[in-house]
């Protein structure tokens, strides 16, 4: 099955990239398609689907995170890959987690598409498989995810003793809520202040 694709972004429309790969387009769906430049080199991490009434289609990531978060939404019942593909076109796969996490309705059903029945729904039976993918350690250590500053944030919190659970679903927190321009020594005092917030069991918001 097709891993990754590695190619010239054609063209953007929507939410589907064409990318050209040795002269053949491949046509995906990407909840970050509106992050790909034409004529720039990309590399996307697919996600085959087959529909029978549509047939095959592939989606594609640009982190293998926002990959794993796709596929943790499909584990919910009634949500298939083109639910899954507008809800992290509409918010991050960091903060869609912390959205589970916290148990925070309105941040789901502030989502097009996403009622409150479907926004608790997704809460229910998402919320034990994703503390497995916080545990499993793929949010903090993906690449993709970000720089090796995040990567230094996960460093010092592991020193002050705090659990990888803790650390993978702070970073994901963080990361929802930075801006992209803040210091590390910043972007530690959120986390701590997020973590200290949840260990006294005041929710982030």
């Amino acid at each position: 099955m097709i891993n990754y694709l590695s190619g010239m972004v054609r063209a953007v429309e929507g939410l589907t990239v064409t990318l050209d790969i040795a002269g053949v387009g491949f046509e995906l769906m990407s909840p970050q398609a509106a992050e790909l430049q034409v004529g720039k080199q990309v590399v996307l991490y697919c996600y085959f689907n087959w529909s029978s009434e549509h047939g095959p289609s592939l989606f594609g990531f640009l982190h293998l995170s926002e990959k794993a978060v796709f596929e943790l939404i499909l584990k919910c019942p009634g949500i298939g890959p083109k639910i899954a593909l507008s809800i992290l076109s509409q918010m991050s796969s960091g903060a869609f987690v912390q959205a589970l996490m916290t148990g925070s309705t309105g941040s789901l059903t502030a989502l097009n598409g996403i009622g409150a029945r479907k926004a608790e729904q997704l809460i229910v039976q998402l919320k034990g498989p994703a503390e497995k993918l916080i545990a499993s350690g793929s949010l903090i250590f993906d690449a993709g995810a970000g720089s090796t500053q995040w990567k230094e944030l996960a460093d010092a919190l592991q020193s002050l003793n705090y659990s990888r659970t803790e650390i993978s679903s702070v970073l994901a927190a963080t990361r929802a809520q930075a801006s992209g321009t803040e210091s590390f020594d910043q972007l530690l005092r959120k986390s701590l202040s997020i973590l200290a917030k949840q260990r006294s069991g005041v929710s982030e918001r």
